[in-house]
């Protein structure tokens, strides 16, 4: 079966569900092609990925290249990435193709997070939404939701839904038992935002060393796409005495490395809508790789956290909740059982049952 996966606007290299989970999981039974932009056109062990240009490039003419290249394949079955690329799903249905649209996030909600939209902006772009996402995905094959809650906003459309959860490939992860490291490492690792946690993570951080002797180091992973943001966090880096590092965007092939070799892992995402029932996947990566997590006291945290196994739950929005956890947690976190973590992950939120769901769908299609 040739699968064909297209996604313009992600990076697919440090998006774990696209490649590492989907397209390499695939590769044993199906011949599977990503197209997308800004990475080099290559084909290793079995995956083909064609680069249609830059993500700065005009919209309109990337997606007449994707249309174009996504005929040439001649796939048995399209997925689709990114809600914009419904409009390139309407036009390949219209030549007969077996079409899935995948949605990650609750689009609707994270609408209103943008930090480069206006209410009103987000308000004209929902309205317009809506009807096109009901036209179109009646006339699509399935639907892909990443979370079970997403399901409400597709209420008339539920025989053609399919729930496939963010769970790690736990094995993947270098894991060890002991990190050999005398220092405390904390790590965050996902797009540096306000929204997500960073600024009172840092506040905690300064706090906690200004007040203990166990120094806190904090790395954080990922892009920052805010520019003033991004000159917080340089100037909070510069002013840290080499306790704070912005590491910037790494692939995934280098998380899955690396992530075990720091101590504890930060998710403690603010309450907004978009993150109050969606899997937090970062704390089960974390997990994977036998670290502790810090995540915040949201509906779904509960459903993945178990408190002092594998971590702790603080209040959103709140350096002092996050003060106190590392105050709590830090003099004794060498002696975790990383061993437990890792296992208390991979017996309960298993990539693979996730997969035969994915394989299934794609055989009934």
């Amino acid at each position: 079966m040739k699968i064909c996966h297209i996604a313009i606007k992600h990076n697919i290299y440090s998006d774990s569900r696209i490649v590492e989970r989907m397209a390499n999981s695939s590769l044993s039974r199906n011949k599977v092609t990503i197209i997308t932009s800004g990475e080099k056109s290559s084909k290793k062990g079995g995956l083909r990925v064609i680069n249609i240009g830059t993500k700065k490039n005009n919209s309109l003419l990337n997606f007449y290249k994707v249309f174009v290249s996504s005929l040439k394949i001649n796939a048995d079955i399209y997925h689709l990435h990114e809600v914009p690329l419904i409009l390139i799903g309407i036009l390949l249905k219209l030549f007969g193709k077996k079409i899935i649209m995948d949605f990650h996030e609750d689009f609707e909600a994270e609408l209103f997070d943008k930090p480069y939209l206006t209410k009103t902006k987000a308000q004209i772009i929902k309205f317009l939404y809506k009807p096109l996402k009901i036209v179109s995905l009646i006339m699509f094959d399935r639907i892909i939701l990443a979370e079970e809650s997403y399901k409400k906003k597709f209420i008339n459309l539920f025989n053609k839904i399919e729930v496939i959860k963010n769970f790690p490939v736990s094995s993947k992860f270098k894991f060890k038992n002991k990190t050999g490291k005398k220092k405390n490492l904390v790590v965050y690792v996902g797009v540096i935002s306000a929204d997500r946690g960073i600024k009172e993570l840092i506040n905690a951080v300064i706090k906690f060393n200004n007040y203990s002797e166990n120094c806190l180091y904090l790395d954080l992973i990922g892009p920052i796409n805010d520019e003033d943001f991004k000159n917080y966090i340089l100037s909070r880096v510069d002013s840290s005495n080499g306790e704070i590092s912005w590491l910037g965007k790494k692939k995934y092939s280098e998380i899955l490395s690396n992530l075990t070799n720091y101590d504890v892992g930060f998710s403690a995402l603010h309450d907004k809508e978009n993150y109050r029932y969606s899997l937090p996947t970062k704390i089960l990566e974390y997990g994977s790789a036998g670290l502790y997590s810090i995540a915040s006291d949201l509906p779904i945290t509960h459903e993945y956290i178990r408190e002092g196994l594998n971590g702790s739950i603080v209040k959103p929005n709140d350096s002092d909740s996050i003060y106190e956890c590392f105050v709590e947690i830090i003099p004794k976190i060498k002696d975790n059982d990383r061993e437990n973590i890792r296992k208390f992950v991979s017996e309960n939120f298993s990539w693979d049952e996730e997969y035969k769901k994915l394989e299934n769908l794609y055989l009934k299609i």
